[in-house]
């Protein structure tokens, strides 16, 4: 049997000693592999790795495939819209600074502009236009249809189905027609073709799709509004959904779904609202309420309730007809009804007809400064409408009841998080170099390492920055979502790579650390329509900031342990492979990888236990084998294996450095494959809100790197993984 495990870690770190240069100066106990001669020598265990390696290349070629050429896209490059006043950064200033209430937190209404572009489009900044110019160019462009009323008068009514064509005539005017212009993204080709074939057929039936058509990753809202190819399929999704909320959806059927929920999240911003539920009947709320009307409440109305009341008539003799006096009652008694508790001992309100119908006028106004082209009229319409609703809503409710606006204007153009990654990156190329020159530039080789320990602490000082801003602005621990989560993995293990290279000085460390964060930092900052980094109010079962603390941050910080470890692992690997003779760098490099699994093993077995203690007083019980629940136990089972067989001596340095790559897919499997790939279970609360093929991709290059480099030891070294 192999020595014991104390024979290869020892209290203290070895001697430094540079990575390149040194000579062997004898044969390295379960580090170096036994050169062999003859093909005949193989063993079956690396027959088998060879196979499985041949199958990780066949999938990652497949994948690969598909990435590469299967969706290939052709960007809309010439005759681009043209956004009213978009280059007039002082007009736009008192807009970025607007406070409005969207999901339940009151926000800058550049904060909502940027996160409905992240949705719609796939990115902040749509062809270089401000995204807050972008989003009022729909509220001032849109007009609501109009009925006639059984008293022959004209009346504005808020419904669904817009007045296209007068919507387009007033858009095409002002040269941008948002209705004809590809912007929505849908990126699907098989669901592309279906829609703009439908969608030609009614106009010309001899068009031929062109490439942009076919082959785009945006596409018209009018292409969408009336098509019946898209409503056939969003309505199967939801069928399946309502059936069986964990029903494998046909890619085709879930794209359809994303593509129909981002045309009705347009259809609702533009006309200022969304459907709230009032006595049975259909009472204007919103999507980014502007207006605070109600004395007890916190919650606002939207610009379209607005409208919607001052459409109504104070008083009318037809039993059947609405009033406002009608409407406002009902919504009152439906907040009543949810909210007993901060309702009660309150009187009734009475409608404020007077204020709704001052800050309409002023809208109005706005909307008509802006159609005339001249922007010193749009700017001054601009001032007398934000001043009238702060003076309106201030006689009401407390408005805007915030104080992070400047913070949150500073976070959105600083971007912390950002910096943090390109401090990272910049961190590693210096490390690694001096790494490089450290035997044979010494000089050199030191003030590298200075530089970048210097830049690696900017990394740091940027991300506790961007945390800062975050917490302060959602007054709650930064781990509720897939976004946070990454951030707070990346941010700790450059923690945990920090404290290692403090200690021991290795270089190597500090490089480690520095590549796996900067690696998550990307990841979140480059994925904004799979990771969203909005910051929204916490679902009811998270709304415990005490367990916040406790539970995910524990369970997540062991995701960072375990990350370093999967970074130390292929350092090591790719050594014993190419430098075998650096034996005593080997060993500690092991020992690291081994402190980093042990702290991560504790963190995650702690962060599983106290989630079930929460799970326990949420949903009154312990455990349940919920999809996270036994994907945590998976890999905590999985990393206890390396753990003993190390302890015992059946693993010895290679052997560890791979099962550090391989668990961690574990890790991944419980933090982000429940999420995307399985999507279902008590946690949806941590659901992204997309998915990423290339995460597969690379996932699937990483392990098939370990099972090759398994395979060229196993062949060296005549001996299976599991005695390396």
């Amino acid at each position: 049997m192999a020595p014991h495990v104390s024979e290869h870690i020892t209290a203290t770190a070895p001697a430094k000693q540079d990575l390149v240069g040194v000579p062997a100066t004898g044969p390295v106990s379960g580090s170096e592999p036994r050169p062999v001669t003859g093909f005949g020598n193989r063993t079956p265990w690396f027959w088998s790795l060879l196979l499985l390696g041949t199958l990780l290349n066949v999938g990652i070629l497949v994948l690969g495939y598909h990435l590469l050429f299967g969706t290939k896209t052709v960007e809309k490059k010439e005759d681009l819209i043209k956004v009213p006043y978009a280059a007039d950064k002082a007009l736009w200033a008192p807009w970025h600074s607007w406070v409005v209430q969207d999901n339940g937190r009151n926000k800058p209404f550049e904060t909502f502009a940027k996160e409905a572009m992240r949705s719609l489009t796939g990115r902040e900044q749509f062809e270089e236009n401000d995204p807050v110019a972008i989003v009022v160019s729909w509220l001032m462009l849109y007009e609501p249809e109009t009925k006639e009323g059984a008293d022959g008068k004209s009346r504005q009514v808020n419904l669904r189905q817009a007045n296209d064509n007068k919507i387009n005539q007033i858009s095409r005017a002002m040269g941008c027609d948002w209705d004809s212009y590809p912007f929505i993204l849908c990126d699907h080709q098989e669901l592309r073709e279906k829609l703009y074939r439908e969608y030609w057929e009614r106009l010309d039936k001899d068009h031929q799709l062109t490439p942009i058509e076919l082959h785009g990753k945006h596409i018209q809202p009018e292409v969408l509004r009336h098509s019946n190819v898209l409503k056939d399929l969003w309505n199967e999704f939801r069928m399946k959904k309502s059936q069986d909320a964990k029903a494998e959806i046909p890619l085709l059927e879930s794209k359809a779904a994303e593509v129909a929920r981002r045309l009705d999240m347009y259809e609702r911003i533009r006309s200022g609202g969304e459907i709230e539920q009032g006595q049975g009947r259909d009472i204007m709320a919103g999507e980014f309420q502007i207006m605070a009307l109600d004395r007890v409440s916190p919650s606002w109305f939207s610009l379209k309730s607005l409208r919607y009341y001052a459409s109504l008539p104070t008083q009318s003799t037809d039993e059947n007809a609405l009033t406002q006096g009608m409407v406002w009652a009902a919504v009152m008694k439906s907040r009543k009804t949810s909210n007993y508790d901060l309702y009660e001992g309150t009187g009734p309100q009475p409608f404020p007809a007077a204020d709704v119908q001052k800050v309409v006028d002023a809208f109005l106004a706005t909307q008509q400064a802006y159609r005339s082209g001249n922007s010193e009229q749009f700017a001054t319409a601009t001032a007398s409408f934000l001043k009238t609703i702060d003076e309106m809503s201030n006689q009401h409710n407390s408005y805007p009841n915030t104080a992070t606006v400047p913070l949150e204007q500073w976070f959105n153009a600083t971007n912390p998080f950002q910096k943090a990654w390109i401090f990272g990156l910049a961190a590693t190329l210096v490390l690694a170099l001096s790494v490089l020159f450290s035997s044979q530039w010494n000089t050199a080789g030191k003030v590298l390492y200075v530089v970048g320990m210097v830049l690696y602490l900017g990394s740091i000082a940027a991300a506790v920055v961007g945390f800062y801003c975050r917490i302060s602005i959602s007054g709650r621990p930064p781990v509720s979502n897939m976004y946070e989560s990454i951030i707070w993995v990346a941010f700790m293990t450059a923690i945990f790579g920090l404290g290692l290279e403090l200690v021991y000085r290795r270089g190597l460390i500090a490089l480690a650390g520095g590549l796996v964060s900067t690696i998550a930092f990307v990841l979140a900052d480059q994925m904004p329509t799979t990771f969203s980094p909005s910051i929204d109010p916490l679902t009811p079962v998270l709304r415990s900031n005490y367990w916040l603390i406790i539970h995910v941050l524990t369970i997540v910080s062991s995701y960072a342990a375990l990350a370093l470890a999967w970074g130390l692992g292929n350092f090591n690997m790719g050594l014993i492979l190419l430098r075998p003779e650096r034996r005593d760098l080997i060993k500690t490099l092991s020992m690291f990888s081994y402190r980093a699994i042990q702290v991560g093993v504790i963190l995650l077995f702690a962060g599983t236990m106290l989630g079930g203690f929460w799970a326990a007083e949420s949903w009154g019980r312990f455990w349940g084998w919920d999809p996270k629940e036994v994907w945590a136990l998976i890999a905590f089972i999985f990393y206890m294996i390396p753990l003993h067989a190390r302890y015992v001596g059946w693993v010895k340095d290679f052997g560890l450095a791979f099962c550090s790559v391989v668990c961690f897919a574990f890790v991944v499997m419980a933090w982000y494959g429940v999420n995307f790939i399985l999507g279902a279970g008590l946690h949806a609360y941590g659901f992204g809100s997309g998915n990423n093929s290339w995460i597969y991709f690379f996932g699937l290059i990483n392990l098939s790197l370990a099972v090759h480099a398994a395979a060229r030891y196993v062949a060296r070294s005549n001996a299976p993984v599991v005695a390396a």
